[in-house]
């Protein structure tokens, strides 16, 4: 049973938290996997253009919204990427894809019309203006989640989303130690 799922959602709402809790409460039981269009072109960045890897301000953010649309141009590469991970991901698993552009997230979802949208947002975060991060509010979203507390509401939230799209017998612990966990 592999299950695909697009997330997107402006820069700092936790779509990285809300899968690394989503792979916690799974552990053991489903693969937890994740794929972001950008991948290659951050590796692209890295290799060619002196980017440090972590920096994601303003400059970088457009950036790699230019090298993802000439990579689009280029016989679209970013979609070809995440068919190939998604293919190679074993069954039994739960696939994340990052995908920031509407037109983007139309194109996967017209190759696996199963797969469900998920748009986070949290109230105070920088929200920058480039094209890709300016229109992810754009299309309509299977599910929406607001990530205004803390870690523990975000695992009641990611619990809730499991056991009513993944599965009841799934989930492998009913109380999550966070420790250093970002």
């Amino acid at each position: 049973m592999k299950k695909v799922y697009i997330i997107n959602g402006p820069a700092g709402t936790g779509k990285d938290t809300f899968i690394n809790i989503c792979r916690l409460f799974l552990s053991g039981n489903l693969n937890v996997v994740t794929y972001s269009a950008v991948d290659e072109v951050k590796q692209h960045l890295k290799d060619n253009e002196n980017w440090d890897g972590v920096t994601k301000d303003s400059y970088w953010r457009l950036r790699m919204y230019e090298v993802k649309m000439q990579m689009v141009a280029d016989n679209d590469r970013p979609t070809r990427y995440l068919i190939e991970s998604v293919e190679n991901t074993p069954d039994d698993s739960i696939v994340f894809l990052h995908i920031r552009e509407p037109d983007e997230i139309v194109k996967l979802l017209r190759l696996y019309p199963d797969a469900q949208t998920i748009h986070m947002d949290r109230e105070g975060v920088e929200r920058f203006v480039n094209p890709a991060d300016a229109l992810t509010q754009t299309i309509e979203y299977n599910f929406y989640l607001l990530n205004n507390g803390g870690l523990e509401e975000l695992a009641e939230q990611v619990r809730a989303f499991i056991l009513e799209n993944v599965g009841e017998g799934l989930i492998s612990g009913e109380q999550l130690d966070f420790g250093s966990f970002q």
